[in-house]
């Protein structure tokens, strides 16, 4: 995407100076103190989400951005969604034309944000169908709906969408190459769903793709701690997870940043003897973002993973707080994520040995689930049951929840990180 005016760090600065407030507060939940610092004094340009975000934070405006692809409309409408602006993005989005990929593209994007994940790929898989193969819309929408595909389970969808983005040899702009990288990540993921490692390895580790920003080797090294996770190399996992975390923070990316904060730190809770207050500072931090980009969905999964540590510190009352919270931001959500989210508080009872409220939590995502019929989206919650109810002694129940995901899938399941999300 194309960047703002030139003089937006110095207006940006002003506005902040005006208000008596330190870079770090100023960048809170967007960039880090230092980054600001950089496009402040103009020696790095934000991306159009961290200027609409930090616009919006200071009370000035953002010069219109160049278009990226074919238009300006849809371009805005794309640095609201990311600035978690989904209100002006549908605004923006109803000025586009009723039939566009490019629409749907953002219809699909906000209601990924809303958490409404099954929607969400209907209207990217829409969009794709209608896009120009091997545009820079086509790489957009493929990047976004492998994405979302996997996070919904859809893992056929996810791979056919994937392998046809790599499969094209040349890439229209720079900025596809990030959305290709991110492609390769996503895809990762769902071979380790399937079992398939070896081919995960391979979108790893290809020595024929040379990663040119931090963003890309960022991502790069995350989904190979995602591979090293079901490897059960859990040490290197978390390195890795680390290190990628290390050049997110050089990037101007605040979802992916708090997406693999809550990655990393799900990573250091499996390791014995983990330092909780680190696993304290990546929670909160990636709360304030979501809390910051307005998206539920995230927002909901940050919490039930902070209810997690909570519980195996002992502190009871901050593990219910958090778990109350989650189960509110998404009791008018799809029944996929609800079932997810009881799933994740049943676990927590479990942690906090409240046998009585571990069980009824389980029992509702168990009947949400069953409610739903064979939809792929629900194969990660079944694992989460199956791990649940292992815990609890109930063999039974264990293998049955894993038959329904294995099923579902259509192929071996694999244990994988609870955090496991694409960024």
């Amino acid at each position: 995407m194309k960047t703002p005016d030139g003089d937006f760090g110095a207006r940006l600065r002003k506005a902040r100076r005006d208000r008596g407030i330190s870079q770090t507060e100023a960048g809170a939940g967007i960039v880090t103190a230092s980054f600001l610092s950089l496009i402040e004094s103009g020696k790095r340009t934000p991306s159009p989400a961290v200027a609409a975000a930090l616009a919006a934070r200071m009370g000035i405006a953002v010069d219109a951005f160049p278009p990226a692809s074919s238009d300006p409309v849809l371009v805005a409408a794309l640095a609201a969604v990311r600035a978690g602006d989904t209100a002006s993005a549908e605004s923006r989005a109803a000025e586009l034309p009723d039939a566009w990929p490019g629409r749907a593209l953002v219809e699909g994007l906000v209601a990924e944000q809303r958490g409404a994940l099954v929607a969400s790929a209907r209207l990217l898989a829409g969009a794709l169908r209608g896009a120009d193969a091997g545009s820079e819309l086509w790489f957009e929408v493929s990047a976004a709906l492998c994405r979302v595909a996997f996070n919904a389970g859809q893992v056929t969808l996810a791979i056919e969408t994937g392998e046809a983005a790599l499969a094209v040899e040349d890439l229209p702009t720079p900025h596809s190459e990030d959305l290709v990288m991110g492609i390769r990540a996503s895809l990762s993921g769902v071979y380790c769903d399937c079992g398939d490692l070896a081919r995960a390895r391979e979108l790893t580790d290809d020595p024929s793709v040379q990663p040119s920003t931090p963003w890309q080797r960022g991502t790069q090294l995350w989904a190979r701690s995602i591979v090293a996770v079901v490897e059960g190399r859990s040490d290197q996992a978390e390195a890795l997870a680390l290190e990628a975390l290390r050049l997110f923070r050089e990037a101007d990316r605040p979802m992916s940043l708090a997406r693999l904060q809550v990655n990393a730190a799900m990573l250091k809770l499996q390791v014995r003897g983990f330092d909780a207050d680190a696993v304290r500072e990546l929670l909160g931090a990636a709360e304030r973002t979501f809390r910051m980009l307005a998206s539920p969905f995230d927002l909901a999964g940050c919490l039930t993973a902070q209810a997690r540590l909570e519980a195996l510190c002992g502190n009871r009352t901050e593990a219910r707080t958090r778990i109350e919270e989650a189960l509110l931001l998404v009791r008018d959500e799809g029944v996929g994520m609800r079932a997810r989210i009881y799933a994740s508080a049943g676990l927590t009872f479990l942690a906090l040995g409240d046998r009585s409220d571990a069980d009824a939590n389980l029992l509702e995502a168990r009947l949400l689930l069953e409610g739903t019929g064979a939809n792929r989206a629900a194969a990660a919650t079944w694992r989460q049951l199956a791990s649940a109810y292992e815990e609890t002694g109930q063999l039974d129940l264990a293998l049955a929840c894993m038959k329904a995901a294995t099923d579902l899938l259509g192929v071996h399941a694999q244990p994988t990180a609870s955090a496991h999300a694409a960024l």
